[in-house]
């Protein structure tokens, strides 16, 4: 996108925003000469500092970990799934197992009401509510993120927050792992039907118990009704029976637990696994060995996969896990979830109505 050189200076488009002089009767002069015109000294050295902070994270990105990718417009694999419920560990073994170019969570919604990655106008997680689900109903006509959806489905994007779960090579498929499209997910089967979704679902009493540890080590996971009541049609639609539950909601267990609920709710309620597309995939039945990954091969078309390989892989916690795998029969101790969290979490996923979700593990 636009010239890569001008008037002896490197254009990089995606900070053009933040990082050009004032306008462009100022650009050749200040560049040619050095001299700051119409903006003051401290400014322009932040700009500069920018620019070489960019340049310095272009190089890295193409030159320390280079990424070649063909066929990016091809339809990618989508992997969703709750913090913490095996959607890490599932999108490296499908990954590996593909041969695909993993892209880590690209539906980050920046504080002013955009995807992140693809505005280009303030590329800093760190202005991202990490947190926050965006909620957009199967069928709505005039959708403002319709385009930026697109983008990262079918575009190449490079940056070191995808990149973090890729290494370096030349794929011809892609793989996309997010925790942050469940509320949208009927809207990506809606209107793009030929994209392949895995949606995997863990017992909720792992999966608050989980956020609750990594939350003691310094990772943000929480829950906001504000989220909720920031988005209407969200409240409208599904969620205003459970309002005052919500409200009620105190603890850290106790708001993870909604959280939890919500993610599941709606998507099973829209109808989304019953969607050709789709494969509702629950992570308590993966880990009792690789012959369980057999639907799941068939459905994504890897008929003649090897099933040692899959073994060994499967077998691999995931690089945010903080344990081994489980085996068959395993129980997890519960160190971080005491027998009232979960009483209370076991209420609360029968109010929601999703009973079949709960497990022994």
């Amino acid at each position: 996108k636009g010239p890569l050189f001008r008037k002896f200076r490197i254009t990089w488009q995606p900070f053009a925003n933040r990082c050009t002089a004032d306008s462009e009767d100022q650009q050749p002069g200040y560049w040619r000469s050095g001299k700051i015109t119409g903006a003051s000294e401290s400014l322009e050295k932040t700009r500069r500092y920018k620019r070489l902070m960019d340049i310095a994270q272009l190089i890295r990105l193409t030159v320390h970990k280079p990424i070649i990718e063909f066929n990016a417009r091809v339809g990618p694999v989508l992997v969703f799934g709750s913090a913490r419920g095996g959607t890490t560990w599932m999108a490296d073994v499908i990954s590996k197992m593909t041969r695909a170019r993993q892209i880590f969570e690209p539906f980050l919604l920046h504080r002013a009401g955009y995807f992140l990655f693809t505005a280009h106008r303030d590329p800093t997680e760190a202005n991202c509510d990490l947190n926050y689900e965006l909620y957009i109903r199967p069928e709505s006509p005039s959708c403002r993120y319709k385009d930026q959806i697109a983008d990262i489905l079918f575009k190449p994007h490079r940056n070191s927050w995808c990149d973090k779960m890729c290494r370096h090579g030349i794929y011809r498929k892609r793989l996309i792992k997010d925790i942050r499209a469940n509320l949208f997910m009927a809207y990506i089967a809606h209107n793009w039907p030929s994209l392949k979704i895995l949606w995997v679902v863990r017992n909720p009493v792992d999966v608050v118990e989980s956020q609750v540890a990594m939350r003691k080590v310094g990772y943000p996971f929480d829950w906001n009704i504000g989220h909720i009541k920031s988005q209407p049609e969200l409240l409208h639609d599904w969620l205003s029976p459970f309002l005052p539950e919500m409200e009620a909601a105190k603890s850290l267990p106790e708001r993870l637990c909604h959280k939890w609920c919500i993610e599941n709710f709606i998507p099973l309620k829209q109808g989304v696994a019953s969607r050709p597309s789709v494969l509702l995939v629950r992570y308590d039945n993966l880990v009792a060995g690789p012959q369980q990954w057999e639907p799941i091969m068939r459905f994504l078309g890897c008929g003649g996969y090897d099933a040692g390989i899959l073994g060994r892989e499967t077998a691999k916690p995931s690089k945010v896990s903080r344990k081994v795998v489980l085996g068959p029969g395993s129980r997890q101790e519960r160190k971080h979830l005491c027998p009232e969290d979960m009483d209370y979490i076991e209420r609360t996923v029968r109010l929601y109505g999703l009973d079949g979700l709960l497990s022994t593990a």
